[in-house]
């Protein structure tokens, strides 16, 4: 699945005329740089990449940099944009973002971006029932206070969102509304003498097709967020404060270095425990952190928030209808156990999955479509051109 992709350039930049920019491309492990452009803030970079893409949840990350005289560099901006919202070749300005894309730069500024995304239905889609490629230089999770804060948060709105739906259920069974109640219980008795289970698939089709008109009578963009969560994750992602447990626990072993006395072994004890009390904290973090990116990947799966993943869904759901209504139960499960059995056989080397799993985890949670929430600009050819044109620099090169 190659991605052409054409860098434009950055403008706009409040960093001075005496900086020397390059740009840095990130595609899940593959990565492209820019030459650096030297003495200038409004730099035109007349490059093309390719890239093989892996998997089509990917995002495209276009990093600036500035270089300053001692080679030292530092961060300007960022953009973070799915792959499958560069379905088109059109010429787009991205507002740049801070390191996490929660904010906009603080240098400000916007890139120009051309890019032309193709790839092969069929393979993304087995692909998507496939394990995510993790990143080679992703670091790992340390224990931070305000992130163990942010997924209780987040884990008491997914139990919140579970809490509403049990309610419901129980509103029926208490015949708080006389018709609505009725109505189920009619259901649920046809549902009973006549269903049969191939009739499972279309009840699904048509509880997510439920979902799509809803959001489409409500006018809502697929990819937004609710202004409240985008407000909530702005301050969430600050990894520039490190937990002052960690700091107290490195300025303590650095106190004292001479012979042991009864002080310093109950330091040492004292540290210990508290290195223990840490790793519990981080296990609760990681814990909590899972089972709310679950619950809103869920919840924005059901909403449409990305609707390749939701056809995907549908397209799947209508094979599965045919099968189970066309070959008996018991093949079925036949075949499925065969197939597990004799999946190490056949691969030494396969590493067992969750399909189920693999797929829900291509759906964004609320962080993320904050962080793609983008402050786009579309620019009509006219105006690109003139831009161009005017600069004394090479231009934009189309893929």
């Amino acid at each position: 699945m190659p991605l052409p992709h054409a860098v434009g350039g950055v403008s706009e930049l409040s960093i001075g005329d005496n900086s020397s920019l390059f740009a840095v491309l990130r595609v899940g492990n593959s990565e492209f740089r820019t030459d650096v452009v030297h003495m200038c803030a409004n730099v035109i970079w007349n490059k093309t990449f390719y890239f093989n893409i892996n998997d089509i949840h990917d995002n495209l990350e276009v990093s600036i940099i500035c270089q300053h005289k001692s080679c030292k560099n530092e961060f300007v901006g960022k953009v973070e944009i799915p792959l499958l919202r560069l379905g088109t070749t059109a010429t787009k300005m991205y507002v740049l973002k801070d390191k996490h894309c929660m904010t906009k730069a603080k240098a400000g500024g916007v890139v120009d971006l051309e890019c032309d995304l193709v790839y092969n239905p069929i393979r993304a889609g087995i692909q998507t029932f496939l394990p995510k490629e993790g990143k080679v230089m992703e670091e790992g999770e340390t224990f931070k206070r305000k992130v163990l804060i942010s997924n209780i948060r987040r884990a008491t709105d997914v139990g919140s969102m579970l809490q509403s739906i049990w309610s419901f259920i129980e509103g029926l069974w208490s015949w708080q509304d006389k018709w609505l109640s009725a109505l189920s219980f009619f259901f649920f008795i046809v549902s009973c003498l006549l269903a049969e289970l191939w009739m499972v698939f279309p009840l699904l089709i048509l509880l997510l097709l439920f979902g799509y008109m809803v959001v489409y009578v409500r006018g809502h963009h697929l990819w937004q967020i609710d202004s409240r969560r985008k407000s909530r994750h702005r301050d969430e992602d600050d990894e520039e404060e490190e937990s002052s447990m960690e700091e107290g626990e490195e300025g303590s072993e650095l106190e004292d270095e001479g012979d042991p006395t009864a002080e310093d072994q109950s330091k040492a004890g004292i540290s210990q425990t508290f290195k223990q009390l840490q790793r519990v904290l981080l296990l609760l973090q990681t814990l909590l952190g899972q089972l709310a990116d679950l619950g809103e990947r869920v919840h924005n799966f059901c909403h449409w928030r990305v609707p390749w993943l939701c056809w995907l869904a549908i397209t799947v759901l209508t094979v599965a209808m045919v099968i189970v209504y066309f070959i008996p139960l018991r093949y079925i499960i036949l075949a499925w156990g065969v197939n597990k059995f004799t999946k190490r056989l056949r691969n030494p080397h396969y590493i067992d999955n969750q399909e189920l799993l693999d797929f829900i985890s291509r759906a964004p949670t609320y962080k993320q479509l904050h962080q793609w929430n983008e402050a786009l600009m579309q620019i009509k050819s006219k105006m690109l051109k003139a831009q161009i044109s005017s600069s004394g620099n090479e231009g934009l090169v189309s893929t």
